[in-house]
């Protein structure tokens, strides 16, 4: 759908956390200083009057986080486990006096063994580990004893930062009945638990507006919501905390580190008959997120391809850094780019096109996904593939390589991938237990009441595009507006692509109830809750059947420059087909693909961020963690196949992680076939592309 009004119209109307005026006071916390280390003392300041210290003696019922498992603090308990980790809040009228305060708080520690790679942490002890799942289907070892070729590849990805335009923030107001929280959040019910299960208080949430989220407004919220609903109740007033930039760099999640080991065995016409796989995840201190991380991981650890026979072995490893956690693709990127790099290696060993590899192991419709799903929508890969070809003259471009021009040379690549639309498994129908309410007035206009968040993916306006397409009336009379907790329910979380397949289609079931009393005069309230498809199965235990209930898939080519005295990189053109079902809005989609591809490019060659030896981030700035520019965006074409879904509403399937998905395997293709290279990891940097390149080879 296009409306009539997609022109854009900025009227500055939003009104987010650190807008809301009053009398505030403003909360800054102190962190720890080292990776690992009991605290011995801590010796504060003299407060002046109308300042507070807020610390694990000021929490009235539990010192954790619930998140998934409990083993994160809310403020620290004598022992600290990574840099930057939350020990106290201080609370004052003034900011700058509050930063005055912290800057004056010594704290004495005894340091202990602090655990900063997955290569230390297991050589320490293989059981080292959040979680250690494992994955087997059909016969490996036949597949082995029959296997005309073996290869073994290691694939690497790295650290990144979400870098969302507004920084973690959060306001707390106390008042006799209840704790009333505004903030920057995408789990939106889960900061309500969360808050009440550390306060023992009842809670109210309502939601502002979002400066951008990727994830990183998915857990980390709950621990500042935490943070400020505890200041909120020592002090009995209201009480505002909003991190800086710096202070949101150092302390706040990002994506997991990865590292894959794929033994892969093919038949003698290049057929997979088997795969064997290694996958580790860096977790940090905490579990967070990771484990539900690490199993999407393991879920599509084999990507768009057919394979009969697989042992899978997937582990989230600790370490003394901050916790990992949720962020666009939530463990599909590491694992695609590990099956997708390895087979574009595997290609490459022997001297073949990894397209035509892909293509003789292309997953069709009623065949078994990665863990014995089956494939019941139709699956068009082949139809897209050809579109991209053909649009970006790969296999003539293919042909020419290394091309160059000048002092450049430019590459070309494509890859697969694919997403899965909303939580996995059974989590859907167990736990998310999702419901939507649905309210005309005596007016005929459609109220919307659900608890998914709008963090500038467009789900409100979505959401409103269904209610009145299925209605047949004009988007205008339809009104979804921030959630509130004292008048939404529980909708589930703003995550896993899930607004539109999952929240869409309960809008969709309700608006079909009440189509035919649209034009009554009688007020009429309806209420949907998410109900797994019958066909549906899984088991949790083995991760063996349907993970997802409907998939979306990308093919994407991606072409670039590399200047050989200074190893620069120039994205020149990228190039997706999507299969995302029927798209609701397309402006809205094209907005998701293009920005998901910048942030996937910045992921691939530029956005670079390390540990040093004490557990430190060395890219903590905006000013030495790089990120694209629109100047850095290369052009991009992008074609709907419309094929439509099954689950979803209006023919719709999922899309907001997908444009993520897939463009760094594809990136490091273009980057390999340009320079005669087989990397294996990313990102792929100047600086690094220099130190290992043994530029008379080139």
């Amino acid at each position: 759908m296009i409306r009539d009004d997609a022109a854009p119209k900025i009227r500055g109307e939003a009104v987010y956390t650190d807008d809301i005026i009053g009398d505030f006071l403003h909360g800054k916390t102190l962190r720890s200083e080292k990776a690992h280390a009991k605290i011995i003392a801590i010796n504060y300041p003299e407060m002046p009057e109308g300042y507070f210290i807020v610390d694990k003696r000021d929490i009235p019922k539990e010192n954790a986080v619930k998140i998934v498992s409990l083993d994160q603090p809310v403020l620290a308990d004598g022992i600290v486990r990574y840099v930057g980790e939350p020990i106290a809040i201080i609370v004052g009228p003034d900011k700058n006096i509050v930063r005055e305060l912290i800057h004056k708080t010594l704290i004495r520690y005894e340091d202990l063994q602090p655990l900063l790679t997955m290569e230390d942490s297991l050589r320490s002890d293989p059981n080292n580990v959040f979680a250690d799942i494992n994955l087997q289907r059909g016969d490996l070892a036949d597949a082995k004893l029959k296997a005309s070729h073996h290869f073994t590849l290691e694939t690497e990805t790295g650290v990144q930062e979400h870098v969302y335009l507004e920084p973690q923030s959060m306001t707390a107001e106390y008042t006799p009945e209840e704790i009333i929280i505004r903030g920057s959040i995408q789990s939106f019910y889960a900061v309500k638990q969360a808050v009440e299960y550390c306060t023992g208080f009842p809670t109210r949430i309502i939601e502002v507006s979002i400066g951008g989220g990727f994830g990183g407004k998915e857990d980390f919220p709950s621990l500042v919501a935490c943070h400020a609903a505890l200041a909120a109740l020592k002090c009995k007033g209201k009480v505002k905390i909003i991190y800086d930039r710096h202070e949101d760099i150092v302390c706040t999640t990002k994506r997991h580190p990865s590292h894959s080991r794929y033994d892969i065995y093919l038949d003698e016409n290049l057929k997979i008959l088997g795969v064997e796989a290694d996958l580790k995840l860096e977790a940090g201190a905490y579990e967070g997120l990771s484990n539900l991380v690490l199993e999407l991981m393991l879920i599509k650890s084999c990507g768009v391809y057919s394979v009969p026979s697989l042992k899978i072995r997937a582990r989230s490893i600790k370490t003394n850094k901050l916790s990992f956690g949720a962020w666009r693709g939530f463990g599909a990127p590491q694992a695609n780019f590990g099956i997708e790099v390895a087979l574009d290696l595997i290609a490459k060993k022997l001297s073949i096109d990894s397209v035509e590899l892909k293509i003789k192991n292309l997953a069709k419709q009623g065949g078994l996904d990665t863990t014995g799903g089956i494939y019941k929508e139709k699956l068009i890969l082949t139809e897209m593939l050809e579109s991209i070809l053909k649009k970006s003259d790969y296999y003539e471009k293919i042909k020419t390589l290394p091309k160059r021009i000048e002092n450049r040379v430019r590459g070309i690549g494509i890859s697969f991938s694919t997403l899965g639309g909303g939580l996995t498994g059974n989590v859907e129908r167990d736990l998310a237990k999702s419901k939507i309410r649905l309210k005309k007035s005596s007016d005929g206009k459609i109220s919307i009441f659900s608890s998914i968040v709008d963090m500038g993916q467009g789900s409100h306006t979505t959401l409103r595009e269904i209610a009145a397409d299925t209605l047949g009336i004009p988007f205008e009379r339809v009104i979804y507006s921030n959630p509130d907790s004292k008048f939404v329910p529980d909708s589930g979380p703003t995550v896993a692509s899930r607004s539109v397949l999952i929240v869409g289609k309960l809008v969709e079931r309700a608006c079909l109830k009440l189509k035919d009393k649209i034009n009554s005069t009688e007020e009429i309230e309806i209420t949907e809750e998410f109900k797994q498809p019958e066909d549906f199965i899984w088991n949790s235990s083995t991760h063996i059947g349907d993970s997802h209930i409907s998939n979306s898939f990308a093919v994407n080519a991606v072409e670039i420059e590399i200047d050989l005295e200074t190893y620069r990189i120039y994205p020149i053109k990228y190039w997706g087909a999507y299969d995302i079902g029927k798209p609701v809005d397309d402006l809205i989609a094209l907005g998701q693909i293009h920005g998901g591809a910048s942030q996937a490019l910045g992921y691939s060659y530029m956005e670079v961020m390390n540990f040093d030896s004490e557990g430190r981030l060395m890219q903590s700035t905006l000013t030495d963690y790089l990120i694209p520019t629109s100047k850095d965006s290369p052009e991009m074409e992008v074609e709907f196949f419309k094929n439509l879904g099954i689950q979803g509403p209006l023919g719709a399937k999922a899309l907001g992680e997908l444009p993520f998905i897939g463009i760094a395997p594809a990136f490091l293709s273009a980057l390999n076939n340009a320079l005669g290279t087989s990397f294996s990891r990313v990102p792929l940097n100047p600086e690094y592309l220099m130190e290992a390149i043994d530029e008379s080879k080139i």
